[in-house]
């Protein structure tokens, strides 16, 4: 018992040094030289980066940046640059082409205690204490990364862990927030006395505890499994699988959240460091990082990191980073960065970045970034950004951005910015700026500046030079005029005129004379006006007239008519010219009404149920 004893004891090192990742630059064994005299140390940082051809991070609240720095080295490690730089009082990571700055007030002391062993197992136990005071350490992690062990220390600082097999050689790691890490290495028959952190963590560099953060996830994740993500948060492993019951409760056990598994399989929820190939869950999934492939949960899947598959969730999706894929909730989804993919949720779909793709809503969609793709609600689409392509909503589209594309909704379509494309509904388009396309609505149509054609009830624009097709065409810098005039059928008529000389809508009535009898007609018509210079023009018109006659059921009158105009002053405008009418019958013989105003010289027109003739007006038009 005592040689086996012996033969797998180790006492340990207490200096330690950043971790190094495998498979990721090592930059902090890069010799550098520099020199500074009184320099920020936010300058000195951005200049040792450039000589090492990578990047700081840190928190500038932690670190004060504008303090002054005197250094001059030659030929070192970076390591040791910043050892002499921070006086040991900082520690560093590596990530990718970054080094990772976290401060490390305190160290540790490890106290090794006995290693019992069995017969295809064994246990190791200890003690952490604060270097500087003596005292255990409270909730330090204590784990080995190969055979993916771990636990907290209690409030003594003690420690134990339990290994299956036979094995030559273990690394102990502990780690905790505001500490610098530590390690002490089990070998068979062998006492090291110093070890650094350096054996491989297998993974992808620093996480951020961002989803624990979040409300939900944090209420779900255990206070004994966020301590243990601030601990070692640039610790990760990855796995064949997993299975859970709840988070902690795993094949993986408290490590669980800094392991990334190819399967994994939550019988009610679990937590993970992220899924690289299938997960499955009864109720929730939680990552702490990434979830590619294929995620599904009968209730919600929550990940810190990316999404980069298929995702699915009987209730609602968070991801606090970004989507490639495929994005399905029964009721809600919500990225807090870009999606590129489509989403789909029964009530709301929601986007804070830039959106490319597919987003499809029961209810609603809203997307702050620039969207680009199709995007159909049931109620509504609200985008904060420009949008290119497609949005159709039941109820309302509101886009704070530029809008090019299509844009269509059962009631309202608003746009604060330009619009280049089509705009249809029901009843309003407002385009707050230019509107280069074609608007379409059932009541009203508004452009700020009008680059193409509106089509509804009322059209209005602060200034036009397309087309306005309505009962009443409102241009505040273009056409409104009123004209009087007399003709050949009409005794008298007035009629308002709104758009621009392109195309404008007359609306209006008159009198005719029918046996000393007054009889009323009231109409719609559009005309052109071709300008020849500043006082002369002529203008095309056709309109439609609706005579009230006692003893009739149909008579309308039909007229196409052009006049030469001529201003007089600003304001009042002389004009006349021929004109040919058309009025339709509504009996094989007009009646004496009808004869009151149809001339003799009438023709009839398609087989007789028409009468054609040319005649005349003039009159005068004001503003």
């Amino acid at each position: 018992m005592y040689r086996l004893t012996i033969l797998f004891f180790l006492l340990l090192a207490v200096k330690s040094r950043a971790q190094l990742i495998p498979g990721h630059s090592n930059n902090l064994n890069r010799n550098i030289s520099v020199r500074f005299i009184n320099q920020p140390l936010k300058l000195v940082l951005d200049k040792i980066s450039k000589e090492g051809n990578f990047y700081f991070s840190y928190s500038g609240s932690t670190f004060h940046s504008d303090s002054l720095i005197s250094l001059n080295v030659q030929n070192k490690p970076i390591r040791n640059v910043l050892d002499i730089l921070f006086k040991g009082e900082v520690d560093y990571k590596e990530s990718g082409n970054y080094i990772i700055l976290r401060t490390a007030i305190y160290r540790f002391n490890v106290e090794a205690g006995d290693v019992r062993p069995d017969k295809n197992s064994y246990e190791i136990e200890g003690y952490v204490y604060n270097q500087r005071t003596g005292e255990g350490v409270k909730n330090a992690s204590v784990y080995e990364k190969k055979q993916l062990k771990s636990t907290l220390t209690d409030n003594k600082g003690y420690f134990k862990l339990k290994f299956k097999g036979d094995h030559q050689g273990l690394v102990i790691s502990v780690s905790k927030e505001d500490f610098r890490d530590t390690s002490i290495q089990f070998l068979a028959g062998v006492t090291i006395t110093e070890q650094g952190y350096a054996v491989g963590s297998g993974g992808e560099g620093a996480f951020s505890n961002r989803v624990e953060r979040y409300g939900l996830s944090r209420w779900l994740v255990s206070s004994r499994q966020r301590i243990q993500s601030l601990n070692i948060p640039s610790f990760i492993a990855n796995s064949p699988f997993q299975a859970s019951l709840l988070p902690g409760l795993s094949s993986h056990g408290m490590l669980s959240s800094q392991i990334v598994n190819m399967g994994s399989l939550n019988v009610i929820g679990g937590y993970t460091a992220g899924v690289d190939g299938a997960e499955f869950a009864g109720i929730f999934n939680i990552n702490k990082q990434d979830a590619k492939k294929f995620q599904a949960a009968g209730v919600m899947n929550i990940v810190g990191g990316r999404v980069e598959g298929f995702q699915s969730a009987g209730i609602f999706n968070i991801v606090l980073d970004s989507v490639i894929g495929g994005q399905f909730a029964g009721v809600f989804n919500n990225v807090e960065r870009d999606v590129h993919g489509v989403q789909g949720a029964g009530v709301i779909n929601r986007a804070r970045g830039k959106f490319i793709g597919g987003q499809f809503g029961g209810v609603a969609n809203l997307t702050q970034g620039k969207f680009s793709g199709i995007q159909a609600a049931g109620v509504i689409n609200i985008t904060a950004n420009d949008v290119t392509g497609s949005q159709y909503a039941g109820v309302t589209n509101i886009n704070a951005g530029k809008l090019k594309g299509v844009q269509g909704a059962g009631v309202l379509n608003l746009n604060w910015k330009p619009v280049e494309g089509t705009q249809f509904a029901g009843i309003l388009n407002i385009a707050g700026n230019r509107m280069k396309g074609v608007q379409v609505a059932g009541v009203l149509n508004f452009a700020k500046k009008m680059n193409g054609t509106q089509v509804g009830l009322v059209n209005v624009a602060d200034t036009s030079s397309g087309y306005s097709i309505g009962l009443l065409n409102l241009v505040r810098k273009g056409y409104h005029k009123i004209s009087i005039s007399s003709s050949d059928v009409m005794k008298g008529s007035i009629n308002l005129k709104t758009g621009n000389n392109k195309l404008y809508t007359m609306l209006g009535g008159g009198v005719l004379s029918e046996n000393s009898k007054n009889v009323y007609s009231a109409g719609l018509g559009l005309g052109h006006d071709f300008i020849y210079n500043n006082k002369l023009s002529l203008a095309l018109e056709v309109h439609s007239q609706y005579i009230f006659l006692k003893n009739t059921n149909f008579n309308n009158l039909s007229r196409l008519q052009t006049n030469l105009q001529y201003q007089i002053i600003k304001g009042f405008t002389v004009f006349a010219g021929p004109g040919f009418s058309v009025y339709n019958v509504d009996s094989a013989e007009p009646d004496a009404y009808q004869k009151s105003f149809i001339p003799s010289h009438a023709k009839n027109l398609f087989k007789g149920d028409q009468k054609g003739w040319f005649g005349w007006q003039a009159g005068v038009t004001f503003m």
